[in-house]
Parts: structure tokens; C-alpha cells; sequence
């Protein structure tokens, strides 16, 4: 019986099944091929020369990644010493690294590594390195333990405020009822000798200074004191200095009377024995009050053309309502603080220093007791009428370091002091810290952090108590030479390695907000996900603040808020390590050596209330080897023996279970163990698998829904060169090569739509190169082209045209190759001639030999037993062929090859190309398992394979039931 056996399509790749299960478009061995659906098996692109440098890389140390912008894409080379940043056209970055900063990676190899880019950064993570812990927040430097506050809350008449510390008592006692202190008011005409006249600087003048006008105890400038209540109470006046005078009497016993026109230069007269004579009509001007503050006895004049440097003024009372100031808590406080200032204590300078017109007066200061429990403890008291001292703090408040209720403490205070608030006072559990931050700190630095300790501008006012953490934990922080390390491009393309400032514990202590769970482990993955940088250590996922990824301590311990990070274990895995963590399907998936599980929120956002996790599959896994996301799959690698193992994931009919798809189910021994990274295409249906020694393996598929309609395995090899690493971007493979001493950079298309036109194609040589001319030498009558790259004596460069005088993707015959000199020379003269140069490189096919089929009783099909299978030949269809070599090795027979060469006079052929599309017949005469069919091609030509037959004669020994 003679038939022909159908190839269907080249799709099918490498089959490592026994032949006579094996389907007829399956091949023993694939080398340099692709698996293109819409074209078939084909030679693979060329590799394309990007860049060449003098150092190169070790493989057993080094990892590569890619990061994409939308402006420019990167190479990121990472190894145990450095870090190298190359732009995808092959220039190197420059990289500038803070002091240590490669410490970090010291001793790794290219699987201790992990990355994950976020916009314009990339973090490294070492998962060698074991986390440490590092002290938290400390006092700043203006601040130590045993801050003290007092606090005048509320006044009455008749009442002493009481302040005892171990260096004395200071006491201040308000007046008994509405007219007591009426005897300090004054009032008079400024006819009268006794108002008070004040020489004004230039500052007081024009309104940016006050004029002091309180007693000669309180602050040494008037003589009489003078209090009101309202800027309407105070009549101001100009003074001419010819009316101003005082009278002095000398050894002699004379008395002499002085104009002051000259003395004193600015202030009250000299002694009080002045006076002014006003009774000859000498003029008096009132002026305005801009502002007066009562309690500090401050005017500030309203700029006036009469108002300047040296003229004198006279202030008066013009109303008779009693001094109510004496009742003002402001009032008390700042005499309460003047007189322990007095007694030493250590008090707020800010607080303390002479009024400014911004300044706004508070009931409140701050103090410092020491490092020590003094043996006399602090306290403040308040004795009203006849009653004895007692604590009110209704009334005034004095606190040492802790407080009950954060109600009670002022809105006035110290820039950066911390109070506890113990709640209730048999438990520690409910204890938080806060921190009093200024309004103006908030605005002058817009809230930055970083300048919280360093801002040292009017550090006391008003502001608000916020959270903080117990500081001078020795926790608190995280070690950041332990920690992930962040490679950065600024704006202005500048690239930078550093250590992160990692967040610091923002709020609680031990207890209340303890270390993030990976502190004391090692980082065993990084991922990103719902704007979290996350990581993976021993048997926890650990995941950063919502939008602050480089903060890893909850906000508050006062709530919950469901953008705080996230500390969960894995319980649901058995307390194995999670050694990868990745976004797939909108959850995240984590991976152990034996399981993996689904995190999400419940429906929801990922949030520290919400978070859940459940086993969705009990697969092995590498815990070496990331699993990668494409498409709607997981392709996660694992390791049986000898050989390493893909498996693909696909979301099941349940949420968040995953189904298994075994791809290496035909070729179990194809990958071997030394596996170190997968890669996606980004647009295609392709997987690349590279190993330790360099060489690539790549799977093809195709998928509708629910069908297959094509996988490949195929392996690839890139002559005279190992491969150290490879990235992918946007479907182009970027290939980092050690060469004859040196790095490479190649890079090569991979998957469909590449844009391989017959009229245009790419020559099929690795290194690919433009050179544009030759140098032609008319002695030898021979052009010499000048290679951009090294290459080396074995290696076997070729030239191929680009049209200009002979058609597209003709290639010229190569009479010489210097290395030396980097130079290929051609007979003739080339020398106007753009052509591509490249290095030689083959691709092969081996055929699986054709078993004869029949339909089995199930509907499927089975081989025929009890038989001899002929091969008389094999047709193949191809397409934008140039050139396809056939070799037959046959058991008792001499080898024989038969070649496809594009015959450029085809009939029919519209177009002249050095490319063709027709039927190759190959002899074969020999049994099916006496022969090996090997197609190959080593030529710059491209070799497209569709289909085929085989020509068959099958005798029957056995009837088949």
C-alpha cells in the first residue's frame, strides 16, 4: 500500500514521546528555529550588534533586568560588585553609588537577586542579606526626656497659681475683685508733669518694634507702670523735645535743669525727676496704636510722617475701668514662667524672648526637669479664698512626660515635644505618644518630614498634638545597608544607587507598633501591587503604607486605616517559606517550594482588615526561579532530577483557583536543571528559558479560549559566545554576550510580526551589522570593509548586499577576514556598497521519522503494528526560502544532501528575489527507522517550513482488527 502521510503545519516543535505515539509534525531536535502560526517553522532573526565593551561580565555573578520608560528604555546589569546601567541603544550610564552602597551586594550570585521597578526606580533586593533593625525616632535635639509643660487653663479672682520645683516656688496671685488694682491705673491729663514721655528708635517708629511699658522691675525701661485693657484706652502723643526736661542737683547744691533734646538717645528720661511744660502752648499730636498687648505691656505705633528716630512720645490712660488684665490666664502663665526663670529653671527660649508683633501670647510654656526624679517633685496648685492649696486641673496643669487625656494639654506649645498618654492607668496597652507641631512649621516647611528636626524658626506657638512613636527605642528603624537598595534616574537623566530611607516608626512602641516581620530574616522576593511595594520573608508577606512604598510601620495605633501596611503569614501554606510573590488575574499569588496561595481583600482593596489568604494549588515549584505572569497564564519552572520542568497556570472555574497545564509534558528532558531565569515576550506567545551555560530554549504557543492550537519547544545557540544574561523589551530579547574577551550587547527579535518582508528581510547572520561603503584598493582589486566590532580568528564573518548594485540579500564572496585589523575583504570593487556583515550561524530541524496511523476504536489515532514502512521521499512546502539543505544519513548507506536554492527565474515569478516560494522534494529510499532526515541552513538566506508529505509504501504482515 502506497500513500502519502501529511505533515499538517511545522508548528509542533521538539517531541521527546516515542515515535510511534508522536504526532508527524513533531521533529527529534530543533536548533536556531521559530514556530510562527502564521508562517511555520523558520530560521530564527539574527542577533544585532548594540554595543561592545572592554570588561565582561561573570554569569555565575550577574543579573539582568529591563526597565521601560516612556521616553527610554534600560539594561540594568547587577553583579556582586557594581551596578551598570546601559541605554537599549548601548550606551553606558553613568552610575553614581552613596559610600557602601555595593556592599550591599557583595558576596551574591545572579540568584540571590531581585528587582521591581516602580516609575523611575528600580529596587535591588539581596536576598542573601538578613534584615536588621535599627533605633527609631529620637528626641530631637532641642528636646530630652522629662519634658514638663504647665498649663494656666482657666482664672478667677482671689486666687494664688502655685508652681513648686526643687530649685524654689514661684506664686502669683490674681486680684481679690473688679476695682482692686484700679490704684495701677493711670490717668491724667498730659498737661500733667507726671505723664510719661519715651524717646522712640527708628524700629518703634515705623511700627516693627514694641515700646516696653511696664514697670522698672519687669523690665527696667518706664518708671510708672501703665495698664489698660483696649488699644481705645491709651491716648499716645507726639512730643516736641524742646518741652521735655528733668533737673539734677550737682555736689554743689545747685539745681540745673537740662532740655533733653540730645540724651537719652532712645528709652525713658534718665531719672525721675522729669518733667513737661506744656503751659506756654508747646504742641501735643496724638498718634495711632497699631496694636497693644496688655499682658506684656507692648505698644506698636501705627507708622506716622511725625513719628522718627529720636522724637519723643507720651503715653496716657484715658479710661477709668479697672485693669482686668491680671485675670488673664496668658497673664499668669508669663509671670508664673518669669519667676522660674528667675529660680534657674531651664525654660523655653522661644517662649521666653521679648515680644514681636506676630507674636501671639500663651497660657502655656514649656520646661525641662532633668534627666532624674528630683527628691522635691513638680507640681502646680491653686489656693482660692481662704481655702489651702489643692490640685485643679480644670484650673492649671503641670505634666512630667505623661498625661490622661490628650484634652487637657494647650494648643500653645514646643515644637517637637512628646507627651505619653496613658489612657487608663492600669493598663499599658492603650499608652500612645503624641508631638506638638507648630502651624508655622507646617508652613514654612509644607509638612516635610525631614526638616521636622532641623526647623528651628519660632519653635513655640500654636500647632497640634499628632501621634508619634516612644522615642529612643532601640527599635523603631530599619537598618538600611540591610535593606533594598533603590537605583534611581532623576529628572535630569542622572542615575544614582543608594540606600532608601526606609519609613521610621511613626507612632506607638513595641508593642503597639511592632517591627515589620522581615526584620531579623531575609527578603526572599519583591513585588508591586495596588500601589505597594511588597516582600516575601520566611512564611509572611509583608506590604508597604498605600502610596508611601518605602513605609512599612502602621500610621497610627490609635485606628486602622486601610491604607496602613500590611504583615500577614501565610498560615494557609503550612509555615513554609514564601520565596515568590506575583500580581496575576487582579490578586496577588504566592508561591512556595510545594503550594501556592491567593491573597486579596475579601472581595475588595488589600487592606490590613480585609486581607485574606487561601491554597489555590499544591504545585511544585524553584524556589531559584521566578514564575512570570503573560497573558492570562503563569508559567511557573520546577525541578525533577536532572531536568527543570514549566508548568502554565490559568485562572479555574472557581475565584482565585489556578489549573495546571504541564508544557514540558513531551520534552520532560529537554531543560536541564541549570535553569536560572523565564522570560515573557511582551506581545507574544512566547517563553524563553536560559540557563547557567548560556543557552536559550524557547517555547511557542497559541491559544483561543479554551483551545491549543499550537505549542513548540525549540532551543537556540549563538556561536562563539556565552550568553551571560538576557532582558525583554517589547518583544525584543536583549542579549548580554562574553566574546573573545569582551561584552556584548545583541540584541534579537522574537515572535510574530517582526516585519520579515521578502523584498526587505533581515540576513540571517548574528552580530548583524550596517557598514556603509568599503575602502577599494585597485592593486589587489579588492574592497576591504571595516568591521564595528571585534571579532575573532574563528569566527566566520559574512557580507551580504543591501541593493545598491545587486539585488537585495545577495551575498558577496568573502576572500579574506583580519581580526587584527577588524576588517572583511571582497573581490572587485565594493567600495559604494551598503551591506550587512554578520557572523555565521546554522539552524537545523531533525525530522521524526513517519510511523503509519490507522483510527482507533475511541475516535483517535494509533500506529500500525506488524509491518515494513518504505520512505521513498518527503515534500515539503516552503515559503520566502533562499536556501534549505537536506541531509539523509541512512543505515548501510552513503550520506547524502540534496539543496534548495532559490531560482530566480522562476515561471510565473513577477519579481526578481533572491528569496523563493515552491515545493522541496527530498529522496529518501530507506525504511522509517533506517534513516535520519536533518534540514538545515547556514546561510544568510531565510528558510520558512509549512508543511509536507511523506511518500510512503507500507506492507502488512498482520491484518489489523
Amino acid at each position: 500500500m502506497s500513500f502519502r502521510q501529511s505533515i499538517p503545519a511545522f508548528l509542533g516543535g521538539i517531541s521527546q514521546q516515542s515515535k510511534a505515539i508522536r504526532p508527524t509534525n513533531l521533529v527529534d531536535d530543533s536548533l536556531n528555529m521559530e514556530y510562527l502560526p502564521t508562517e511555520g517553522a523558520t530560521k530564527r532573526f539574527p542577533t544585532e550588534h548594540v554595543g561592545e565593551y572592554a570588561t565582561t561580565l561573570d554569569p555565575a555573578k550577574t543579573k539582568v533586568v529591563a526597565m521601560a520608560r516612556d521616553d527610554a528604555d534600560y539594561l540594568v546589569a547587577v553583579d556582586d560588585t557594581a551596578v551598570h546601567v546601559f541605554n537599549s541603544d548601548g550606551t553606558i550610564e553613568t552610575v553614581s553609588a552613596a559610600p557602601g552602597a555595593f556592599d550591599y551586594l557583595s558576596g551574591a550570585d545572579h540568584s540571590s537577586f531581585r528587582f521591581q521597578q516602580v516609575a523611575d526606580t528600580l529596587y535591588v533586593a539581596n536576598t542573601d542579606v538578613t534584615v536588621l533593625g535599627a533605633p527609631g525616632r529620637d528626641f530631637a535635639p532641642w528636646v530630652t526626656e522629662s519634658d514638663a509643660g504647665v498649663f494656666v487653663r482657666q482664672t478667677e479672682y482671689g486666687a494664688t497659681y502655685e508652681v513648686a520645683t526643687p530649685l524654689g516656688t514661684a506664686s502669683v496671685e490674681t486680684q481679690t475683685d473688679s476695682a482692686n488694682y484700679a490704684s495701677r491705673v493711670f490717668s491724667g491729663s498730659l498737661g500733667n508733669v507726671y505723664a510719661q514721655p519715651y524717646r522712640i528708635t527708628a524700629a518703634q517708629a515705623s511700627g516693627t518694634e514694641p515700646i516696653l511699658i511696664g514697670s522698672t522691675a519687669e523690665n527696667g525701661e518706664f518708671y510708672n507702670t501703665v495698664r489698660a485693657n483696649e488699644i481705645g484706652d491709651l491716648d499716645v502723643r507726639h512730643l516736641d523735645s524742646a518741652y521735655v526736661s528733668y533737673t539734677f542737683a550737682p555736689a554743689n547744691g545747685s539745681t540745673v535743669l537740662v532740655t533733653m533734646t540730645s540724651e537719652p538717645v532712645s528709652g525713658p528720661p534718665p531719672t525721675s525727676n522729669f518733667g513737661t511744660d506744656y503751659s506756654n502752648g508747646g504742641p501735643i499730636t496724638a498718634v495711632s496704636v497699631e496694636r497693644f498687648d496688655r499682658d506684656l505691656l507692648a505698644v506698636w505705633l501705627t507708622p506716622d510722617p511725625l513719628l522718627q528716630a529720636g522724637e519723643w512720645v507720651c503715653f496716657g490712660n484715658t479710661g477709668a475701668r479697672a485693669d482686668q488684665s491680671q485675670l488673664s490666664p496668658t497673664f499668669v502663665a508669663r509671670q508664673l514662667a518669669l519667676q522660674l526663670d528667675g529660680l534657674g529653671v531651664t525654660l523655653e527660649p522661644a517662649y521666653m524672648k521679648e515680644p514681636s508683633f506676630d507674636l501671639v501670647e500663651s497660657s502655656s510654656f514649656y520646661m525641662n526637669t532633668g534627666d532624674t526624679v528630683p527628691e522635691t517633685p513638680y507640681s502646680a496648685t491653686i489656693t482660692t479664698g481662704s481655702g489651702s492649696p489643692g490640685t485643679d486641673e480644670d484650673k492649671i496643669l503641670l505634666w512630667v512626660d505623661e498625661v490622661e487625656q490628650i484634652t487637657k494639654l494647650p494648643v500653645f506649645f514646643k515644637q517637637g515635644a512628646v507627651v505619653r498618654v496613658t489612657g487608663d492607668a492600669a493598663s499599658t496597652d492603650d499608652d500612645y505618644f503624641i508631638q506638638f507641631t507648630t502651624d508655622a512649621w507646617r508652613e514654612q516647611t509644607e509638612g516635610d518630614e525631614g526638616a521636622f528636626f532641623t526647623y528651628s524658626v519660632d519653635l513655640f506657638g500654636r500647632g497640634v498634638w499628632r501621634e508619634t512613636a516612644e522615642p529612643g527605642l532601640p527599635t523603631g528603624g530599619l537598618d538600611s545597608s540591610t535593606m533594598p537598595h533603590r537605583l534611581r534616574r532623576d529628572s535630569a537623566g542622572a542615575w544614582s544607587f543608594q540606600p532608601v530611607g526606609w519609613g521610621t516608626r511613626p507612632s506607638g512602641d513595641n508593642l503597639t507598633n511592632p517591627e515589620p516581620s522581615f526584620v531579623g530574616g531575609r527578603i526572599l522576593d519583591i513585588f508591586y501591587h495596588e500601589d505597594r511595594l511588597g516582600f516575601s520573608s520566611d512564611a509572611n508577606v509583608i506590604m508597604s503604607e498605600s502610596g508611601e512604598i518605602e513605609n512599612f510601620w502602621r500610621t497610627s495605633v490609635l485606628s486602622l486605616p486601610g491604607s496602613d501596611p500590611i504583615d500577614v503569614t501565610l498560615a494557609a501554606l503550612g509555615g513554609s517559606s514564601v520565596y515568590h510573590v506575583v500580581p496575576f488575574d487582579r490578586k496577588l499569588f504566592a508561591f512556595s517550594e510545594e503550594a501556592q496561595a491567593v491573597i486579596d481583600g475579601s472581595g475588595g482593596p488589600l487592606t490590613p482588615s480585609t486581607v485574606s489568604a487561601k491554597v489555590t494549588g499544591r504545585y511544585r515549584t524553584s524556589p531559584a526561579i521566578s514564575p512570570v505572569s503573560q497573558r492570562n497564564s503563569l508559567f511557573a519552572p520546577y525541578t525533577t532530577g536532572g531536568s527543570t520542568q514549566l508548568r502554565e497556570l490559568v485562572p479555574g472555574q472557581y475565584e482565585g483557583d489556578l489549573q495546571a497545564v504541564e508544557t514540558t509534558l513531551a520534552v520532560p528532558r529537554l531543560l536541564p536543571n541549570t535553569v536560572r531565569k523565564i522570560m515573557p515576550s511582551s506581545g507574544g506567545d512566547d517563553i524563553i528559558c536560559l540557563t547557567d551555560e548560556g543557552k536559550l530554549f524557547l517555547y511557542q504557543y497559541l491559544r483561543a479560549g479554551n483551545e491549543s492550537y499550537m505549542s513548540a519547544w525549540g532551543r537556540w545557540d549563538f556561536p562563539g559566545g556565552v550568553v551571560v544574561d538576557a532582558a525583554e523589551l517589547q518583544d525584543t530579547v536583549y542579549l548580554f554576550i562574553n566574546r573573545d574577551s569582551k561584552l556584548r550587547l545583541e540584541r534579537v527579535n522574537v515572535g510574530a510580526g517582526r516585519g520579515d518582508l521578502t523584498g526587505a528581510f533581515k540576513p540571517r547572520m548574528d552580530r548583524l551589522a550596517t557598514i556603509v561603503g568599503g575602502s577599494y584598493d585597485i592593486v589587489s582589486n579588492t574592497t576591504a570593509f571595516s568591521v564595528p566590532y571585534d571579532f575573532a580568528p574563528g569566527d566566520t564573518m559574512l557580507l551580504v548586499s543591501q541593493g545598491a548594485s545587486v539585488e537585495y540579500g545577495a551575498p558577496l564572496t568573502v576572500s579574506g577576514t583580519d581580526p587584527a585589523t577588524d576588517t572583511i575583504t571582497v573581490p572587485g570593487d565594493w567600495s559604494g556598497e551598503t551591506v550587512w556583515v554578520g557572523q555565521e550561524y546554522d539552524c537545523q530541524l531533525v525530522m521524526t521519522r513517519p510511523v503509519v496511523q490507522s483510527s482507533s476504536q475511541d475516535g483517535g489515532r494509533t500506529s500500525v503494528v506488524g509491518g515494513n514502512t518504505h520512505v521513498r521521499d518527503v515534500v515539503i512546502t516552503l515559503t520566502d526560502t533562499g536556501y534549505l539543505l537536506a541531509t539523509v544519513e541512512s543505515v548501510g548507506q552513503n550520506t547524502t544532501t540534496e539543496e534548495f536554492l532559490a531560482d530566480r527565474t522562476d515561471v510565473g515569478e513577477i519579481t526578481p528575489s533572491v528569496l523563493s516560494s515552491r515545493e522541496f522534494q527530498i529522496p529518501i529510499h530507506a525504511s522509517s527507522d533506517e534513516f535520519r532526515l536533518t534540514l538545515s541552513n547556514k546561510t544568510p538566506m531565510p528558510c520558512t517550513l509549512v508543511n509536507g508529505a511523506w511518500a510512503i509504501r507500507f506492507n502488512s504482515r498482520y491484518r489489523q482488527a
